[in-house]
């Protein structure tokens, strides 16, 4: 395993995670803003690319006041930000409908505020589904999941992870809900990693071709295997959603290989955390 300064020579740009990868959803992690304040140094650019449910400007913010300020990064996309500027009535180009039911969250319900679509009362009243992440109590989603399908609604899923460590604790995410409403048979549209309209966006932004692009992040579900699809170079993280896999170094090597096998996925690096210069030796996978 390496760490940032040993690996970016070459490299013109990073597509770089936010959950597990640079913050645990509370508070940076370790040596993540002095990381991206070397990058700038080096003028290696930076679009961060998240799955979150959340328009940019509100991630922005929330950045920002854990010192992720805006000139540490060049470019930023989320998976709500797609998701809106997919169903604004300017802009999409659909036969979704103008009714929405939101699944997940109270605080996400507001994500498609501005686009032209509404949010509706009752399944019976929705053309399509938005789903934002878990709602409570289970019964509950499960209720709305069969009455959807059985209305044969589809579902927009705004992030398509499944799972997400918020400090500690795992919490079950829209990605999660998605594949529960797959399972009845109930059609799905996701938007963000790991599929390629996502890492578009981001070399977009970014302005360089994919071959000089690093993708970092945390899950080899979603940042491994959309940065795989995309034909742009992978390091995984060992600061998120596999830390408690790995951490018994001896059998970190050997656990990661079957993670990947059974991932279908080929990380080209491995990095203890996203920090610019760590004590000890490692090198690619």
């Amino acid at each position: 395993m390496v760490s940032l300064y040993d690996i970016v020579e070459g490299y013109q740009a990073i597509i770089l995670d936010l959950f597990g990868t640079i913050h645990d959803g509370i508070t940076p992690l370790d040596g993540a803003v002095d990381a991206l304040h070397e990058l700038r140094r080096r003028d290696i650019a930076v679009c961060l690319l998240s799955n979150s449910p959340r328009r940019s400007k509100e991630v922005a913010m929330r950045l920002a006041q854990m010192g992720f300020t805006s000139d540490l990064y060049s470019g930023l996309v989320t998976s709500g930000e797609l998701v809106f500027e997919a169903l604004s009535l300017e802009t999409g180009r659909d036969n979704l409908g103008d009714r929405y039911l939101h699944v997940g969250p109270a605080e996400l319900a507001n994500l498609l505020a501005g686009s032209g679509r509404t949010s509706a009362g009752s399944i019976d009243e929705a053309s399509f589904m938005l789903a934002t992440g878990m709602t409570e109590p289970p019964e509950e989603l499960e209720r709305v999941l069969g009455q959807s399908r059985a209305r044969g609604l589809p579902m927009v899923c705004a992030n398509p992870d499944r799972t997400v460590l918020i400090g500690d604790k795992l919490i079950e995410c829209a990605g999660g809900v998605a594949r529960r409403y797959e399972l009845l048979g109930g059609a799905v549209l996701y938007h963000g990693k790991p599929f390629q309209p996502a890492y578009a966006h981001a070399l977009h932004l970014l302005g360089v071709p994919a071959h000089v692009v690093l993708a970092i992040g945390d899950s080899l579900e979603t940042d491994v295997a959309g940065a795989n699809r995309a034909g742009i170079d992978a390091a995984l993280v060992l600061t998120g959603l596999h830390k408690d896999t790995l951490r018994q170094q001896n059998l970190a090597c050997e656990r990661l290989h079957q993670l990947c096998l059974d991932n279908n996925v080929s990380p080209k690096l491995v990095l203890p955390a996203f920090s610019w210069n760590l004590k000890g030796r490692g090198g690619p996978v």
